[in-house]
């Protein structure tokens, strides 16, 4: 594991210049996805009551509620509500901040298994150098 983590590190001088997008655009699935959209339920009876924005009716702390990111108003909606938002719009029905969609399962797959790749390769050729390197060194 520390081996693979060195190399991923060395690697990381070397990659090729599409790596910066890919990582952002994995840190906006990986926020969108789990951040912005993760199904919460709140108990607790000392809640702020809010009006979903979108279908005008209260959120109780019963409900199944969302929280969207890049919103610093922390307004709740009904998850069934904003989920038929998204589907339309890219933005916060109240403020109007953009909310980036969640990479498709495949373009996610592709990047990650292309990380793997890159990194396998890597340790495979630093490995190559140290068997090189320590057959140098029995030869004299």
């Amino acid at each position: 594991a520390f081996l693979i983590a060195y190399c991923w590190l060395k690697r990381q001088e070397a990659r090729p210049t599409w790596w910066p997008v890919a990582l952002r655009l994995l840190e906006s699935y990986n926020r969108t996805m789990v951040m912005a959209l993760e199904k919460q339920n709140d108990e607790d009876s000392g809640v702020v009551v809010y009006d979903c924005v979108v279908c005008l009716c209260e959120v109780s702390p019963r409900d199944e509620y969302k929280v969207l990111p890049n919103c610093d108003h922390g307004v709740e909606f009904h998850a069934h509500c904003i989920n038929a938002w998204l589907k339309d719009h890219s933005t916060c029905p109240m403020c109007r901040s953009h909310i980036p969609r969640p990479l498709s399962q495949r373009l996610h797959n592709y990047l990650c298994e292309r990380l793997l790749e890159d990194v396998v390769s890597y340790c495979n050729s630093a490995l190559d150098n140290v068997a090189s390197s320590i057959g140098d060194c029995h030869d004299f």
